[in-house]
Parts: structure tokens; sequence; C-alpha cells
């Protein structure tokens, strides 16, 4: 089984909103994103990798604004 990790970094580290896509390894491009919200927060938009069924929906939420990190998901192939 297939499998892709996704990651995000957060909004007020001056990085990417885009989440980056892994396939197998394999940097593929970037996830779409489907909310943004003030600096600091943002949605990142999961289920939305064509031909995957995102496995940790309860993870599509808002980076956290204090920094500590963002938000991350695991897909398989649908």
């Amino acid at each position: 089984m297939s499998m892709i990790a996704i990651s995000a970094n957060d909004a007020d580290s001056g990085e990417s909103l885009y989440p980056q896509v892994t396939l197998d390894g394999v940097p593929k491009g970037t996830a779409p994103q489907s909310v943004s919200t003030p600096p600091g927060r943002h949605t990142i938009g999961f289920g939305q990798v064509p031909g995957y069924i995102c496995l940790t929906p309860a993870l599509s939420c808002d980076v956290p604004a204090n920094g500590t990190g963002g938000a991350g998901g695991m897909y398989r192939r649908a």
C-alpha cells in the first residue's frame, strides 16, 4: 500500500503555507490549501490529494499560533 505523509509549517515562521506532499519518500509538489486564517494559523486542505484517502482527518485543523509546529496527516492510495 502506498502512503504519503503531509506536513505543514507554521504560517508565522515565514515558510510556505502549503504543506509538502511526499509520495513514497519522494517530494511530489504541494497539496492544496483550503482556508487561510490570520498569521500563525491556517487550515490545511486534507482530503484533497487526488487518488488518495486521508487516514487522519482529525489532524485537518489550524496550526497553533504559538510557533510550536504544524499539523500533519497520512494518506493511502485510493
